[in-house]
């Protein structure tokens, strides 16, 4: 097992953007079930969930729940009450053997939404379960693997299962233990 020391800035922003850059979340599990994107015109994932019917824009039961998360609301939505556990698949670029890797955090260690969240219906979350969003996460000292690091991290995006309209921009280190990270919202 080789674990790697995240004790400097610069190696957690490339943490951050290997995550951000390579990791695409393709399903869900609550409560030992699994759940898939609802089938819309902006799916970013292969893995569709199409039991319910397909979410046209006009028709969407889209709702800006709280003006803290954007995703749309089924009769049958689901506002979970215990941790979700993400699963991911990689782009063609991510080096598979990092999955192997165990990174040690030295310091409690805050990241931050620089970019808050996107109120458009483009790359909102269709899904069964309401998914998190939070402006801020911190992450104790600790092991953890890369996807552990990711399922922590991504609760950050607003649209959690979307590659195509929500991007990852950039991060900066704000101190050695205080990151920020950006997304930029394209058209």
């Amino acid at each position: 097992m080789t674990i790697d020391h995240l004790h400097s800035p610069s190696k957690i922003i490339n943490i951050i953007n290997l995550i951000f850059k390579h990791f695409n979340l393709t399903h869900l599990v609550y409560n030992n079930q699994i759940y898939y994107q609802r089938e819309n015109d902006w799916a970013s994932t292969p893995h569709i969930d199409t039991s319910y019917p397909r979410d046209e824009y006009l028709q969407c039961p889209f709702h800006n729940h709280s003006s803290t998360f954007t995703h749309a609301i089924y009769p049958d939505s689901i506002t979970p009450t215990s941790p979700i556990t993400y699963h991911f698949d990689h782009d063609q670029d991510f080096n598979h053997h990092l999955l192997h890797h165990t990174f040690f955090i030295h310091k409690p260690l805050q990241f931050s939404n620089h970019s808050n969240i996107s109120l458009h219906h483009r790359g909102s979350n269709h899904c069964q379960l309401t998914l998190p969003f939070h402006s801020n996460i911190s992450i104790t000292p600790g092991y953890y693997s890369l996807t552990q690091l990711a399922n922590l991290l991504w609760p950050l995006k607003s649209h959690s299962f979307d590659n195509y309209y929500e991007l990852y921009h950039s991060s900066l280190s704000l101190s050695p233990s205080h990151f920020l990270i950006s997304f930029d919202y394209g058209s």
